[in-house]
């Protein structure tokens, strides 16, 4: 479960710091519970871990205090106006959804960063404060539509499995729509349903849909 990539020779270091702490939080948890790495691997693929991680990473990396240099709210030491490192935040932050089973959010990336996902919002929406360029704006705005289009795909991904979560959100979220199942009828005998018959009834079709606005869900 270690987050380390070998370097030239061999050795095994981190690649940011987001990914020490992860590691850090997990070694916390065996050390808590006497666990094996079995037992973690179960563990940390339950949303609540997850979330005891990306809190645990907020805590002691993105939490403002007293010693911070101040750029936009008390909650983030973030400079927002840098995109490219909202961006690498948020490759790092997918990377670690991936590879615990979880499907990325906005509402949890808020949870990483102390970002308010009410300015999320206003990025995707272009409103900036008085002063800020336009180029700003636009990068910000479009950085927040590829983060949205990748927690919907990862939706897509999991509502495919058939489980009812996912489908229930891009429908209310992203207005998706369940194609109607295609049933031939041969010699007046309706056919036995398969597991990929059953499968077809939750495919799900983007036609017409359109940018909504962040949901409280996502």
């Amino acid at each position: 479960m270690s987050n380390t990539v070998k370097s030239k020779e061999g050795i095994e270091i981190y690649e940011d710091e987001i990914y020490t702490l992860a590691d850090t939080y997990i070694a916390n948890l065996k050390a808590k519970g006497k666990y094996n790495d079995d037992d973690i691997k179960k563990i940390m693929c339950k949303p609540h871990s997850f979330k005891g991680m990306l809190k645990y990473i907020y805590k002691h990396l993105f939490k403002a205090n007293k010693k911070d240099k101040k750029y936009n709210n008390k909650n983030s030491n973030i400079d927002y106006s840098d995109i490219d490192l909202l961006n690498n935040i948020w490759d790092i932050y997918t990377d670690l959804c991936y590879t615990y089973m979880q499907n990325p959010t906005l509402l949890n990336f808020s949870m990483l960063t102390g970002i308010d996902i009410t300015t999320f919002n206003s990025w995707k929406n272009k409103e900036y404060r008085a002063g800020e360029s336009k180029e700003t704006s636009v990068s910000h705005s479009q950085s927040v539509k590829n983060w949205l289009s990748e927690c919907e795909s990862a939706l897509v991904d999991t509502a495919m499995t058939g489980n009812p979560g996912p489908m229930f959100l891009l429908k209310a979220n992203y207005g998706y729509r369940e194609a109607p199942q295609q049933i031939e009828v041969t010699n007046g005998q309706l056919p036995d349903q398969t597991a990929a018959d059953i499968a077809a009834r939750h495919k799900l079709s983007d036609q017409g849909k359109e940018m909504p606005q962040l949901p409280d869900d996502l």
